[in-house]
């Protein structure tokens, strides 16, 4: 009426269409506004909810469709599964209109692998599994491409842990991944607060910290900064490696990782300084540019010598 609301209540195996979308649940509640001559206001599904459109579907105790602000939360163990993405958490909410997701409260969910796997941090010799990334947060934000060429994007925030079954672990306080709609395919990463990244894809494993990663496909190439220092820790024929500096910058192309502002490498023989540091990971060589400096450990020294003397003694030898 003019001055009251409208109410009715539909109560067991409830089933509900509204354009491409269906809706299922054991209560359904209906607010109608006064004075609108029957206008639907908002609808609240109780106990066993099940909302699905095409492939699409989410499940959960309570949702609430908000025709006015146009939204729908969820609410008891909400779950999901849309497109290639699945995951759950203590609530969820959507604005179909916006084309945006938002899920909260120990969320723990799977996005598709990206193209070529962990290897925008090192080279794989294998085949991608096709394995999902695992990612745990607090909360998530997923946005479609308002235009159709654009990338949906996706962002993870607080306490984020981000684990390849590849060889890839990521933990840091905010995530921002560019996805391409139409592959699903990882585009671009970036990642900062509290960064540690892992990577054992390839021969060795590869830790790296610091303040924020950025990864690109377009140039194939990923940049981590950090302040005082970027930390970048491997092994190689046994022994620790470890490289610092106040950026790193690593190209799939070329497999050459080079280290700017103060870099320092440390190896068992010792340390080598200059305003870039390059090391290859393919030939596994090192070079370092302007004013540089090495430093060798006495044992490093000693071989050398030893070496030398070796050497001279066969060129001796009749």
């Amino acid at each position: 009426t003019e001055e009251n609301i409208g109410f009715a209540r539909y109560i067991g195996a409830v089933r509900l269409t509204r354009g491409e979308g269906r809706l299922q649940c054991s209560f359904l509640n209906v607010r109608l506004a006064k004075g609108s001559g029957g206008v639907v206001e908002s609808v609240n599904a109780e106990v066993g909810v099940k909302l699905a459109q095409g492939g699409d579907q989410l499940t959960a105790q309570m949702a609430t469709y908000d025709l006015a602000q146009k939204t729908i939360q969820l609410r008891g163990e909400p779950k999901w599964r849309l497109g290639t993405q699945s995951g759950q958490a203590r609530s969820v909410e959507l604005s179909p209109d916006d084309g945006v997701f938002r899920a909260s409260g120990r969320v723990k969910m799977q996005l598709p692998q990206p193209k070529g796997g962990a290897r925008f941090l090192l080279p794989a010799k294998t085949e991608p599994s096709g394995e999902p990334l695992l990612i745990v947060c607090d909360s998530f934000e997923y946005r479609q491409a308002k235009k159709a060429k654009g990338l949906d994007s996706a962002t993870f925030t607080g306490n984020v842990v981000m684990r390849g079954d590849e060889g890839l672990r990521v933990l840091a306080q905010n995530v921002v991944v560019g996805i391409a709609p139409e592959g699903a395919g990882l585009v671009s990463l970036d990642a900062s607060g509290d960064l540690d990244v892992l990577s054992t894809t390839g021969e060795n494993a590869m830790r790296y910290v610091g303040d924020r990663l950025v990864y690109s496909t377009a140039d194939e190439t990923m940049r981590l900064t950090g302040k005082p220092s970027v930390e970048i820790r491997t092994r190689l024929d046994g022994a620790e490696v470890v490289a610092l500096g106040q950026a790193a910058i690593y190209n799939l192309g070329t497999g050459l990782l080079r280290l700017t502002g103060d870099p320092v490498l440390k190896t068992a023989e010792g340390e080598l300084r200059g305003r870039e540091v390059v090391f290859d990971q393919q030939t596994k060589r090192l070079k370092a540019t302007g004013r540089w400096k090495m430093t060798l450990n006495p044992k490093t020294i000693a071989k050398m010598r030893e070496r030398k003397k070796q050497d001279e003694m066969k060129k001796g030898m009749p």
